[in-house]
């Protein structure tokens, strides 16, 4: 089954599985716009979200190399690198070409969470910092980017009561699933001198407000559909998802292994996306 981990690993590293959580997470809520949707704008998030994690990686890597020789994420990512080049090309390619179909118009809007996003990893600061290693701000700068390009298309397509409660839940939501890659990162991050709120409260106190957060995000996410949804069906499935998301970061999941986060944890939000594309109308 080499070529299995092989195809899951490339999967994974090459940040095809982070750009389609990125394009499903926005997608969510994209139904109740009531019109034929434009997915120009979705594929412009998804290919723009791969081509910023290719660079993303190979900046974070030459920050730890320290820690590549032991730790079997960085050792993953290093099979797949070689590829960046290519992948960088294609990708910032791909984005460009839907960033003209969907219109340059929109670029003065969503100027705050690019800039956000760019500075998060580019080192611009003293000693090579970037925006995410500034003490404290990391998962907060996550949750507004993130919620920042979900809302963007539905801005002006829906009523205001209904845009303030998706955009509370989604930044809940991206708050509560990034705060356990900050607990696996603890150690790393000590290293590298940053605090966040992992190391600020330690492990038991972070996963108690990732279950708050969570479940704070589940209920808007319930009363979101229950109120304004022609569909009541995604209540059972967003039910079941929360349950086990829930049930995997108290009961199964392993700091020491990468695939609980990068795939699994990613995987929640795609999940979530994708049950809100098709089922909330």
């Amino acid at each position: 089954m080499k070529w299995a981990n092989s195809i899951g690993r490339f999967y994974l590293y090459s940040n095809l599985h982070i750009g389609l959580c990125a394009l499903f997470f926005c997608l969510e809520y994209s139904g109740f716009g009531n019109q034929k949707v434009d997915y120009s704008y979705f594929f412009f998030i998804g290919t723009s979200t791969v081509a910023l994690y290719l660079l993303h990686r190979s900046i974070g890597l030459a920050k730890v190399k320290a820690a590549q020789s032991i730790d079997s994420r960085y050792l993953a990512i290093n099979k797949v690198i070689p590829y960046y080049p290519y992948l960088g090309i294609l990708f910032g390619g791909l984005s460009t070409y839907f960033l003209f179909q969907t219109g340059l118009q929109i670029l003065p809007t969503l100027l705050v969470p690019l800039i956000l996003s760019v500075l998060y990893v580019i080192p611009f600061l003293p000693n090579g910092r970037r925006l995410r290693d500034i003490s404290l701000i990391k998962i907060f700068v996550i949750a507004l980017t993130w919620t920042w390009f979900s809302m963007w298309y539905l801005v002006g397509k829906i009523e205001g009561t209904l845009l303030g409660l998706i955009t509370v839940e989604h930044f809940l939501f991206i708050l509560g699933i990034t705060l356990p890659f900050d607990m696996r990162d603890m150690s790393i991050d000590r290293n590298d001198g940053v605090l966040t709120l992992a190391t600020l409260l330690g492990k038991a106190k972070s996963l108690r407000l990732t279950n708050i957060l969570l479940i704070l995000s589940c209920s808007l996410t319930l009363v979101i559909v229950f109120f304004y949804s022609l569909s009541t069906l995604p209540l059972m499935f967003y039910s079941i998802l929360y349950l086990a998301l829930l049930w995997f970061l108290n009961v199964h999941i392993s700091f020491k292994r990468d695939f609980y986060f990068t795939g699994v944890l990613d995987g929640i939000i795609l999940l979530k996306g994708a049950i809100g594309w098709l089922f909330v109308i």
